[in-house]
């Protein structure tokens, strides 16, 4: 995998994902600076970035996909900011009804009508499940997923929006999809 600094014109697409009306968006929006976040396109090594043109469009890198996919590299990512840094992963899901909350409950809440996924080491079972996660929470539109640094153990069944909006305030990182679904850019904090 290979990883392709992107500059200010990419911001827009950024902007784009985070104009969904989800609380997650408006909260992100409300709390972060993007001056404080350096953000990188993932992609197969062998993939031509310089085909690029548009953030929101495929480009069938499925064709030229290392051992290692994109969402492999972001679920790896993101089992290590839990497991090892102790940080938490919330995703936001566009699609899903309260039913399918409740089939997925040990990761899912809602809040203000919005679902989301929390994982923490606490209801962190495996590589496969962060994958699984990722690829229920995603349409081709829109992925986000955001990695707070708060290594605290909370009940996210009741979280209140406004503990919700202080863990925004300590974003690690912001995930989200790129290329029609193929593939990711990454925002991490500037160290």
């Amino acid at each position: 995998m290979k990883e392709i600094s992107l500059n200010n014109e990419e911001f827009n697409y950024f902007q784009e994902v985070l104009s969904v009306d989800t609380l997650i968006c408006r909260l992100i929006n409300k709390f972060w600076t993007s001056s404080d976040f350096e953000f990188k396109l993932l992609l197969p090594k062998n993939f031509d970035e310089k085909k690029i043109s548009n953030y929101s469009s495929g480009y069938n890198i499925c064709s030229s996909l290392d051992a290692e996919t994109p969402t492999d590299w972001v679920a790896k990512y993101i089992g290590k900011s839990i497991s090892i840094r102790g940080c938490i992963a919330v995703f936001d899901d566009v699609m899903a009804s309260k039913i399918d909350a409740n089939k997925m409950n040990t990761t899912a809440f809602t809040l203000d009508e919005n679902i989301m996924h929390f994982l923490a080491k606490a209801n962190l079972v495996d590589f496969m499940q962060i994958k699984s996660l990722i690829y229920a929470t995603s349409v081709s539109w829109h992925f986000l997923s955001v990695i707070i640094n708060e290594p605290l153990e909370i009940n996210f069944k009741t979280m209140s929006e406004i503990q919700l909006s202080d863990l925004i305030r300590k974003l690690d990182s912001i995930i989200l999809g790129a290329l029609d679904g193929e593939s990711y850019i990454m925002c991490c904090k500037n160290k």
